[in-house]
């Protein structure tokens, strides 16, 4: 019985150094690709945002630009930021905790994310979703270690590039990037515009506060449907109390949500916990 336990004792914590290393390792591919991200996207050009610049986008977005702080200060080039909050994988499932770490680049659009879900005290479900260059790629593990989803197709860089257009409301002033977006219409509260990159094109709608501070932004993306089938919808993602990071204020919560032909599906409350910009 002893001789059983000691052995029990030993696969107990060659399982747990097993799964550590898988956990550091699948960690450290996310920071390698973020890093060499922010590298290749490069920085935006060092003169200050002006007044006058804001008079190439709609009222809405000049509202939205000057409340989150971007005049008198160099465009954004990156973001990183971490978050905590809870997540679910369908509507009649419960919510988990999650946290992550976001690094979000403008010059060329691009966002590479790592997230870890907590499904049981003792099992995770970690991923890395990213978008650069006209491709997209969802990486998804059970505890770092046992691929379960890895989607790199046509459908996931369409899905991947709308998701990107709704991050970067979390550096505004890509929004005066008059390359990549073409302004639509505009009411006193929103505007329509599509973001175009790498051949990908996403239309989108952005809802702005009479305060400027951001409500909402809508974005047509692929919704997987499984056995490799998807739809385009429309995606919302919703800004909550504004707060003031590193000299911007942009939303200090997130809700993410699908508006399906079957009802709406809300799946991510993200708490930003730190952001930092450069």
């Amino acid at each position: 019985m002893k001789k059983a336990l000691i052995i029990i004792a030993v696969l107990t914590a060659l399982a747990t150094l097993w799964f550590f290393i898988a956990d550091r390792m699948f960690y450290a591919s996310f920071t390698k690709l973020a890093e060499e991200r922010g590298h290749a996207s490069g920085m935006q050009d060092a003169a200050a945002v002006t007044e006058a610049e804001l008079n190439a986008v709609p009222e809405p977005i000049r509202r939205f630009l000057r409340y989150s702080g971007v005049v008198g200060k160099r465009k954004i080039s990156v973001v990183r930021l971490r978050h905590s909050g809870t997540f679910r994988t369908a509507g009649n499932q419960p919510w988990l905790p999650i946290t992550g770490e976001y690094l979000i680049t403008t010059r060329e659009p691009s966002f590479t994310w790592y997230g870890k879900i907590r499904m049981f005290p003792l099992l995770t479900a970690v991923a890395i979703d990213s978008y650069a260059g006209g491709r997209g790629r969802m990486n998804v593990r059970i505890m770092s270690a046992f691929p379960v989803v890895d989607a790199q197709d046509p459908n996931t860089d369409l899905s991947a590039f709308g998701r990107c257009v709704a991050e970067l409301t979390l550096a505004p002033s890509f929004f005066l990037d008059a390359e990549r977006i073409t302004w639509e219409t505009a009411q006193k509260d929103s505007a329509t515009f599509t973001v175009r990159d790498h051949g990908l094109s996403a239309r989108a709608e952005m809802f702005v506060n009479a305060d400027g501070s951001l409500d909402r932004i809508e974005v047509v993306r692929n919704f997987d449907r499984g056995k490799g089938k998807s739809t385009p919808e429309r995606f919302v993602a919703k800004g909550v109390k504004p707060m003031t990071y590193s000299g911007y204020r942009i939303a200090s919560k997130l809700v993410g949500w699908w508006d399906l032909k079957e009802g709406r599906l809300e799946y991510v409350r993200f708490i930003v916990d730190s952001a930092e910009f450069r």
